[in-house]
């Protein structure tokens, strides 16, 4: 059985409630404190990936393997 995330107010759910008709449902109550920590949280990673993409377009950073490989030696992590 696969799982299906579903957000939206009460109203949205429940109009849609004839495709779960008869299937076991979980449903979470948000309040909104806990909205709002997920939104800085995801506006946080957006802020990063952005950040990250605007270095490698500016051409800095380093390749991933250069990285791992002194990363390895610097913790003695065998091959």
């Amino acid at each position: 059985m696969s799982t299906m995330v579903l957000e939206g107010t009460w109203e949205e759910v429940i109009a849609r409630a004839t495709e779960f008709a008869g299937k076991q449902v979980r449903l979470t109550v948000l309040d909104e404190a806990t909205l709002a920590e997920e939104a800085a949280e995801y506006a946080a990673s957006v802020a990063a990936l952005r950040e990250g993409i605007e270095s490698f377009q500016r051409g800095e950073g380093r390749p991933a393997r250069e990285a791992l490989e002194e990363l390895r030696q610097k913790h003695g992590i065998s091959r």
